[in-house]
């Protein structure tokens, strides 16, 4: 496979977003390292990634945003004036995880409003489709109802009255027939 079809069968894709098995993951990798023309559209895959994830973002609800700062304030406290070559980790290493946080917090927000949209976005698409068909079925309905008002308008039309017959003395009938038209219209 050439370096233009292997740059668009979508491996690239599946390789940044974490979708490989580890042996296609390693497969991809040696392809990144032996040819540079893969290497760049890795590369501008990645930032086309990175920019749709910005435009898209939203900024984090004040409430959440909050609730970290208060979070971190408590475990500054909480730590107090631990010699960091006893606790294992440099004193900046909390904010490390504070930011891996924040970053877990982002991205489940998103997912979340995402899978929020797309469900309102299927829920407006299936309302539509109900719509134009009930306004296709109103239609043929007004249609009917339209042709109907022509016949019993039309002076070639007037009406045949037949009375009831049999079980059925009482019974009466209008017809209207249309020789021209060859149209019929019982009431």
């Amino acid at each position: 496979m050439d370096n233009k079809a292997y740059i668009e069968s979508g491996i690239l894709e599946h390789y940044l977003l974490g979708l490989l098995s580890e042996a296609e993951a390693k497969a991809v990798e040696v392809k990144i390292a032996q040819e540079p023309e893969i290497r760049a559209a890795l590369q501008d895959l990645d930032q086309s990634l990175a920019t749709y994830a910005l435009a898209q973002s939203e900024p984090l609800p004040e409430a959440l945003t909050q609730q970290i700062l208060s979070h971190i304030d408590q475990l500054e406290a909480s730590s107090g004036a631990a010699d960091p070559a006893l606790s294992g980790g440099t004193s900046n290493s909390w904010l490390l995880y504070v930011l891996i946080g924040l970053l877990g917090a982002a991205v489940a927000y998103f997912a979340y409003k995402n899978r929020q949209f797309d469900q309102q976005l299927h829920d407006q698409v299936a309302i539509t489709d109900s719509l134009r068909t009930e306004d296709q079925a109103k239609t043929v309905e007004m249609a009917d109802l339209e042709a109907t008002i022509q016949l019993l308008r039309d002076l070639r039309c007037p009406p045949i009255i037949l009375n009831g017959v049999g079980n059925q003395p009482n019974a009466i009938a209008a017809v209207y027939r249309n020789t021209d038209l060859e149209k019929n219209y019982f009431e």
